[in-house]
C-alpha cells in the first residue's frame, strides 16, 4: 500500500513538472520579439510592404516602424532608441565614429535597394526636361526659368543636392519647400513654372491605382547631361535607368543596424537581402541591390 501511494505521488509530481515545463516552453516560443525600426518618411509605403511580407514568415518577431525625417532618425539611432534605420544614404564618417565610440562596435550598413529623385511639373507646363547643369545653376540664381520646390525643409532631397552640388546654406535657401507631399502637388498644380523634387519611390509602382491617378496630373521630366564621352543623354527615372546608373540622381536605400546586441536585427538583415525581399523591391518599381534569381517551374 505504501509503495502504491509513493508511486502515485511520484507520478503526479512528474505530470505537474512536465506541465509546468511545457507551459514555460510555450510561453518562450509564443513571446514576440519587437524590433524598433526608424524609416525615412519617403520610404514609408515601401518598408510597410516589406514588413507585411516579413511578419508572414517570422511570426514571433514584430517590426515596429517609426516614420520620421532623416535628421530625427539619426538622432534616435545615436541615442539607441532605435535598433535599425532605413534611410536614403550611408552614414557620414563622423556619425559612424560617434556611434562606434558610444556602442563599442561600428554600425553595420547594408545597401538594400536603390531609389532616385524625380523632377515633376504641371501636366500643362512647357517644360519638358532639365539639365543637371540647369539644376545646379538654379542655386546660384542664374536660371530664372523655373522654381525648384521640395516637399519639406528636412527631406533627403535637399541634403542630396547640397552634397551633389557642394552648396552652402545661402544657396540652398534659393529653393522653396512646402510642409508635405500633398502641398507640393497642389503648388505644382497651380504654377506652370514650378518643378517639384520628389523621391522616385512615390511614383515607382506604376500598377498602383494611386500612382496611376497621380500621374494623370503631373509630368515627370527628363534629365539631360553629357556623359564621359561627351554624348548628350536625356533620360527619365525608371527601374532600367537606375539599374544601369544612367539616371544621374540616384540614392541608395540603406539599412543601418546600430544595436548589434539585438539578434532580431540580424534576422531582418538576412531577410531583406534574400530573394523574396529583393523581388518585392522589384515588384514595387525600385531597383534591388541584389537581383533575385529567376524562378523556373517545370510542369509535367
Amino acid at each position: 500500500m505504501k509503495i502504491s501511494v509513493l508511486f502515485l505521488t511520484s507520478f503526479l509530481c512528474f505530470i505537474v513538472f512536465q506541465s509546468c515545463n511545457n507551459t514555460s516552453r510555450n510561453n518562450i516560443v509564443s513571446k514576440k520579439d519587437i524590433l524598433l525600426i526608424g524609416v525615412d518618411s519617403a520610404l514609408n509605403v515601401i518598408v510597410n510592404e516589406q514588413k507585411k511580407a516579413f511578419e508572414n514568415s517570422y511570426t514571433n518577431l514584430t517590426l515596429s516602424l517609426s516614420n520620421l525625417q532623416e535628421e530625427e532618425l539619426i538622432k534616435r539611432l545615436v541615442n539607441n532608441t532605435l535598433n535599425c534605420t532605413v534611410i536614403q544614404r550611408k552614414l557620414t564618417d563622423n556619425e559612424v565614429r560617434y556611434i562606434t565610440e558610444k556602442e563599442g562596435n561600428p554600425p553595420k550598413q547594408y545597401v538594400i535597394a536603390y531609389n532616385a529623385l524625380a523632377l515633376i511639373t504641371n501636366r500643362n507646363s512647357d517644360i519638358q526636361s532639365v539639365s543637371v547643369r540647369e539644376a545646379q545653376q538654379y542655386f546660384n540664381n542664374t536660371n530664372p526659368n523655373f522654381n525648384l520646390v521640395f516637399e519639406n525643409s528636412k527631406c533627403q532631397a535637399i541634403s542630396y543636392f547640397k552634397d551633389r552640388f557642394n552648396l552652402n546654406n545661402e544657396q540652398l535657401s534659393k529653393a522653396y519647400s512646402k510642409n508635405n507631399f500633398q502641398e507640393l502637388l497642389n503648388y505644382v498644380g497651380k504654377d506652370l513654372k514650378v518643378i517639384g523634387v520628389i523621391p522616385f519611390s512615390y511614383i515607382a509602382d506604376t500598377e498602383n491605382p494611386k500612382t496611376i491617378e497621380l500621374l494623370k496630373n503631373i509630368k515627370v521630366l527628363n534629365i539631360n547631361y553629357q556623359d564621359s564621352a561627351g554624348k548628350l543623354i536625356s533620360i527619365n527615372p525608371s527601374q532600367e535607368s537606375i539599374t544601369t546608373k544612367l539616371y544621374p540622381f540616384i540614392m541608395p536605400i540603406v539599412l543601418v543596424n546600430g544595436n548589434l546586441e539585438v539578434k532580431s536585427g540580424t534576422t531582418f538583415v538576412n531577410y531583406i537581402l534574400k530573394d523574396r525581399a529583393q523581388r518585392l523591391f522589384l515588384k514595387l518599381g525600385l531597383t534591388p541591390s541584389v537581383f533575385p534569381g529567376r524562378e523556373v517551374r517545370v510542369k509535367n
